[in-house]
């Protein structure tokens, strides 16, 4: 067997060997030891099989190794709705978070659009201005 030096895999269906989606194997040698991303658009919530083959200088594919995992089904809470709100100079500005707060949540308050952040947990209170 020569150096490992492609790699591809399929989620549950074998597209054919050479066929499923590449993952760049570098360098080239006789094991792999990377972290690859794999795509998982398209793909339901629910058991999956990950299926990985790698092809070795001789031209010649290994069988395909699988694991099973598994996609939840969730979904991400609604943003909360806070009124606007504004204060000038001294003093405080409350704001209250009046819909899709569920469970516990931390929110990010930003003093100024992305430099200074505060985490607070409901009510959401910003310090004063």
């Amino acid at each position: 067997m020569g150096d490992l030096i492609a790699a591809e895999y399929f989620i549950d269906t074998d597209p054919g060997v050479g066929n499923g989606s590449a993952l760049a194997v570098a360098p080239a040698g006789p094991a792999i030891n990377q972290i690859f991303p794999i795509d998982l658009t398209g793909v339901s919530s629910g058991t999956h099989k990950l299926f990985i083959r790698v092809k070795d200088s001789n031209e010649i594919w290994s069988e395909a190794h699988a694991e099973n995992f598994e996609i939840l089904a969730c979904t991400a809470p609604v943003a909360p709705t806070v009124p606007s709100v504004t204060q000038c100079n001294s003093g405080t500005v409350t704001l209250n978070a009046t819909a899709g707060i569920t469970g516990s949540q931390v929110y990010k308050w930003y003093e100024n659009a992305s430099t200074t952040m505060y985490f607070l947990p409901v009510p959401l209170l910003p310090p004063p201005l």
